[in-house]
């Protein structure tokens, strides 16, 4: 099998659409044509982890946590995430993230834990998929003595929310 087709297959039943629009799961390195040698689950990609893909002789790791979180403007391969990722690609390691899509899932990490602490009559905080809200960056310049008032006026529109915050700005 290739690594895409068990991408496919995990994709089937944790969507990537469930994931909040701040998160960065799915591939972050590797060939999905590359063949399925063998996988390691695990939280994190870290030197333990790679060691121990390399012992089981595994070229698929499966993360919770994403190795590659936000974007990366340079990579030192010396240090830090730069270290993991040369190791990732010199050993032919292919990784691929499910976060918070698979705490949402049916049967994924959120059910798993409320199974594990004998949790009963479990309800859903947030039903359903979130709307996907549109936000617009609003940059302007007005007098010191005038700031509080538009501040007030944008607030009071609405504006300056970002996720549960409110009154945000910069």
């Amino acid at each position: 099998m290739k690594i895409g087709g068990v991408i496919e297959r995990l994709e089937a039943w944790v969507p990537p659409a469930l994931a909040e629009p701040w998160d960065a799961t799915g591939l972050q390195m590797g060939n999905p044509d590359d063949d399925v040698e063998g996988v390691l689950l695990c939280l994190d990609v870290s030197e333990t982890s790679l060691d121990e893909a390399a012992r089981l002789g595994a070229n698929l790791i499966l993360t919770h946590h994403p190795l590659l979180f936000t974007p990366i403007k340079s990579l030192d391969t010396r240090t830090g995430v730069g270290k993991l990722v040369k190791a990732c690609l010199t050993r032919g390691v292919t990784v691929y993230s499910l976060h918070t899509n698979l705490d949402k899932v049916e049967g994924g990490m959120n059910d798993e834990a409320a199974e594990r602490l004998g949790l009963r009559d479990i309800t859903v905080l947030i039903p359903g998929e979130r709307p996907k809200e549109t936000h617009y960056k609003l940059v302007t310049f007005v007098p010191e003595d005038r700031k509080e008032p538009l501040l007030k006026a944008l607030f009071g529109a609405g504006g300056g929310r970002i996720g549960a915050y409110e009154g945000c700005s910069f």
